[in-house]
């Protein structure tokens, strides 16, 4: 969210209806839409610096910094802040990730940015296990590189904050097969991290919630909400 208007950039899809195992081409987009206002009309407004997707998002003073990502090229290590004013877009440069990462997942817990996870190249045949966090409050800040948590590495996990901690729910981990392809393990283990205290591993999830809406949605009163999921 940027002043009141709900911005949508970048992403990938399969434009002639396929799949991968189909043999269809990926495409990254560069769009920016905006809405701004629920029962309004999607407008395109700008484009990003370059096509990016499955990157981490979040909303912080009016602006959506977006971290990391992918794009035809491999993966990137850029951070940016998007925000807009009266439909018109500005761009702002962060500093970069210390690795290029996508599929990872983060959130906002105050001013501090955390991102967990994901993969380092297209090609990876195993995930990460790197935690960062950049204070958005300071603007000389650079990325830390915090101690990774008591579970296997993982891609695709969903994030979530909630009474000043952290979270960190499923994903999945990979390992090469016998081809040499990743071949990925489905997890259901759920840990939560405090700046003072370190990390606490929970009780398990139900199921394995795979690439879901990320970060989880904070309710007052049902705490976290994880919507979807690949299981």
């Amino acid at each position: 969210m940027s002043n009141g208007a709900l911005l949508f950039a970048g992403g990938a899809n399969f434009p002639d209806g396929g799949a991968p195992w189909t043999g269809s081409k990926k495409v990254w987009s560069d769009r920016v839409h905006m809405l701004d206002r629920p029962d309004g009309e999607w407008r395109l407004v700008d484009r990003l610096p370059r096509s990016l997707g499955y990157g981490v998002s979040v909303t912080k003073d009016e602006r959506v910094v977006c971290a990391g990502g992918s794009h035809e090229e491999g993966h990137s290590p850029s951070v940016f802040a998007i925000s807009q004013s009266g439909g018109r877009v500005v761009f702002e440069k962060l500093p970069d990730l210390p690795e290029p990462l996508a599929n990872s997942c983060g959130t906002l817990v105050g001013d501090i940015l955390y991102v967990a996870g994901g993969t380092t190249s297209p090609t990876a045949t195993s995930a990460s296990g790197s935690f960062y966090s950049l204070d958005l409050s300071r603007a000389e800040a650079r990325w830390e590189r915090l101690p990774t948590w008591p579970g296997p590495a993982r891609m695709l996990s969903v994030a979530g904050a909630h009474a000043g901690r952290f979270y960190l729910f499923s994903g999945v981990s990979l390992k090469p097969s016998a081809d040499g392809s990743p071949q990925r393990t489905y997890l259901k283990d759920a840990y939560s991290f405090h700046p003072t205290e370190g990390w606490r591993r929970l009780s398990d999830m139900p199921r394995a919630a795979v690439a879901a809406a990320s970060p989880a949605y904070s309710h007052a009163v049902a705490g976290l909400v994880v919507f979807g999921g690949d299981d």
